[in-house]
């Protein structure tokens, strides 16, 4: 695949796992046992000017663990851009929404990439959603595609672009602020397919996103739910740090909402008409809303939600929406942290932070709400009766008012 560059990182939980691996003439065959994440990066351009446009995927839900090569995206698809339009747009549905920084266009459920990221064909990706996240990066002329995947069984990597490399790596040290990865990188010869040479290296870099293993931060449901979902942030283990600040970051569906009148030091984007029926959002205005909001150490957070009404259906039921809250501690650096060997900050909630904040995650989870809906041979009844109320209602004020204004006419002409 000529102008194609082709970069396999294979991270290893241990320097004994390494050894497993082995090269032929040709290949590097790595087996999965001790194996903690394979990245693939591929790198091409093509003759259209894309502007500045990222896209991400994440299995919402998925609960694998992270390494200290991985980055950390909202669940679903998300396409990111600035003010040039993304082609293909209309794929996605939804409109996009406007934040300070740039639009996002949210789904869900994943999109053949192939349909609308061009020449995506010539880097030969057999695309894995269900169980791997990418990272998309469309700059001007030049796209970048990043996978993540665990490894299921095993591979043999072969020469399959014109500049093609491996990096096999175990982490030999690693802390909140530092990550030293040793092993081997190989190289295949310019012109032909065999290996050129495997050489031992080494690389140290400050990762922009930590993952810790025992963060003990519960995110709960409160039941019995209704039409505000509550969820329970449990902070009470984690104290304010100096240049540090708790957040929750979401992507919440039209059906639900955030009040950001009921909550101080938060930001919302997306659909603000907070009355208006979810059927009436849904494919005029645009996908749903984003969520940052501030929250304070030491304590239990509570945040609530709100549900949207449901369009009636042939029978009564309910409709059930999932989001998921990822909490985290971000922090402020004087270290590079914006780019390292294996990621790069872009658009997404990272860039409403500092180039060098570092993200500290402490738990994500899936919350599924049930949302109700009427019966649609009810709704004339209901529109009936309220509309009957409505005007009972008004009747009864216009009744208080003339009394009050015949009295005042009354007391008026007796004082005459």
């Amino acid at each position: 695949m000529e102008g194609v560059r082709h970069r396999v990182t294979v991270l290893f939980e241990n320097e004994e796992a390494l050894e497993g691996a082995q090269t032929s003439g040709k290949g590097v065959l790595v087996k999965p046992d001790g194996v903690s994440v394979v990245q693939q990066r591929w790198i091409y351009a093509v003759d259209q000017d894309l502007g500045d446009v990222r896209i991400t995927w994440r299995v919402p839900g998925a609960d694998r663990e992270r390494s200290v090569i991985d980055s950390y995206y909202a669940p679903g698809l998300n396409v990111y851009n600035l003010d040039k339009e993304y082609p293909h747009q209309d794929v996605f549905g939804y409109k996009s929404i406007q934040n300070d920084y740039y639009k996002i266009r949210h789904l869900d459920e994943w999109k053949d990439m192939r349909r609308f990221l061009p020449a995506a064909e010539v880097i030969g990706l057999k695309w894995r959603p269900e169980m791997c996240d990418y990272d998309i990066m469309l700059k001007d002329k030049v796209i970048q595609v990043n996978e993540y995947c665990p490894l299921k069984e095993e591979v043999e990597f072969f020469k399959d672009a014109q500049k093609t490399e491996i990096g096999l790596f175990y982490v030999d040290s690693a802390d909140i602020e530092d990550v030293n990865l040793s092993g081997l990188r190989c190289t295949w010869i310019d012109d032909g397919d065999d290996i050129n040479k495997c050489e031992k290296t080494t690389l140290f870099y400050k990762p922009a996103h930590v993952f810790p293993k025992n963060s003990n931060t519960s995110i709960e449901q409160v039941f019995p739910v209704g039409l505000h979902p509550k969820v329970q942030i449990d902070l009470t283990q984690h104290n304010e740090i100096p240049n540090c600040k708790y957040f929750l970051y979401n992507t919440l569906p039209v059906s639900l909402f955030f009040d950001k009148f009921q909550t101080p030091n938060c930001l919302v984007y997306g659909i603000s008409d907070l009355e208006a029926p979810e059927y009436a959002n849904a494919f005029i205005k645009g996908w749903g809303s984003e969520v940052l909001v501030a929250l304070e150490g030491g304590k239990m957070n509570e945040i609530t939600f709100h549900s949207r009404y449901q369009k009636p259906g042939e029978m009564a039921g309910s409709n059930t929406v999932n989001f998921e809250p990822n909490v985290f501690l971000a922090c402020d650096s004087s270290e590079e942290v914006a780019k390292n060997p294996f990621y790069a900050k872009n658009w997404g909630y990272e860039s409403m932070f500092t180039k060098n904040t570092v993200f500290h995650h402490l738990n994500s989870t899936n919350i599924s709400v049930d949302i109700p809906y009427p019966d649609e041979n009810n709704h004339a009844i209901v529109e009936k009766v309220t509309f009957s109320i409505v005007l009972l209602a008004i009747l009864y004020l216009l009744s208080k008012m003339l009394k009050f204004l015949t009295y005042k006419q009354d007391k008026g002409a007796k004082k005459q």
